[in-house]
């Protein structure tokens, strides 16, 4: 339990620190399906639970740097982990319950001024 609490305590200072930079991309950068899926849900779904969503495993000024020079969609060079979290079969609103998984990607930014404002997609 512990270590529960503290995982969701850093996923709250990480959701405090970054949402400082005032992005949209913030809301994908995060390691944990469970915590963040479950305010996407009160946030987003209402009396459901979302079905999917990827983040990537990265802080903001690593995915800014896609977008150095650029405005527009811009494709990463480099790749990046990802998370996906899937809705589990079994799950019932509001105990929404998720699978992880990891990989390498690529990713898609919408930038403006040398700044990602939102992760368009991620692919191989």
């Amino acid at each position: 339990m512990k270590i529960q609490i503290a995982c969701f305590l850093l996923v709250l200072l990480s959701a405090t620190e970054l949402t400082e930079a005032g992005s949209k991309i913030t809301r994908h950068l995060f390691p944990f399906c469970e915590p963040l899926m479950k305010e996407r849900n009160t946030q987003e779904a209402g009396k459901k639970c979302l079905s999917s969503a990827t983040f990537v495993q990265s802080s903001a000024k690593t995915v800014n740097a896609v977008c150095e020079g650029a405005d527009g969609e811009k494709r990463s060079s480099n790749m990046f982990n990802t998370v996906y979290c899937g809705l589990r079969l079994d799950s019932k609103f509001p105990k929404c319950h998720y699978v992880r998984i990891t990989k390498e990607s690529f990713i898609s930014v919408r930038c403006q001024n040398n700044v990602a404002l939102d992760i368009i997609s991620v692919y191989r």
